[in-house]
């Protein structure tokens, strides 16, 4: 078993400790390019942000969310300052329908960030984007209680971002 150094899970391909390995793959399977496994870590893929809220609320302070999601990422995850791909989707009063009290907080409004990502981070990782996010976005007035942060993760495999992987 192995256990020094973080562990990334890409599906089934692995990084550990400078090496890939597979995970319960057929041998035919086990096959992959260095070069392919160095390119990817040197630019994993970009996190795809979506964003849902209030029309009045991205009018008033979409630039600082889009700002402060970012550098979330960016400082969480180590994810390039340059990777920045999201997607405002703004409502009218009553298009966002939500339980003012789920989970025992005081839900004035919602605002939705949904984050499409690889599945690469452990729950400690993820956890610190979660309250990283959160501090940014109540540093510029949006509440904790009117936040809900999804991960949806995918594999290394399911993104095209504009370039050829041959």
């Amino acid at each position: 078993m192995r256990s020094s150094g973080p562990v990334v899970r890409y599906s089934a391909l692995t990084y550990e400790s400078g090496s890939f390995y597979f995970v319960n793959v057929p041998l035919k399977f086990r096959i992959v390019s260095e070069s392919f496994c160095a390119d990817f870590l040197k630019e994993p893929p970009v996190p795809l942000v979506q964003i849902d809220l209030e029309r009045s609320l991205a009018e008033r302070l979409g630039g600082q969310i889009s700002d402060g999601i970012h550098q979330a990422l960016v400082d969480a995850l180590g994810m390039d300052p340059t990777d920045k791909f999201q997607i405002f989707r703004t409502h009218a009063p009553g298009e966002i329908v939500f339980d003012p009290a789920y989970n025992g907080v005081d839900r004035r409004r919602l605002v939705s960030v949904q984050i499409q990502m690889v599945h690469m981070y452990d729950v400690t990782t993820k956890w610190a984007m979660f309250d990283e996010i959160a501090k940014r976005l109540e540093e510029i007035g949006v509440r904790n209680d009117d936040l809900l942060i999804s991960i949806v993760e995918n594999g290394f495999e399911d993104w095209y971002a504009g370039k050829s992987r041959s």
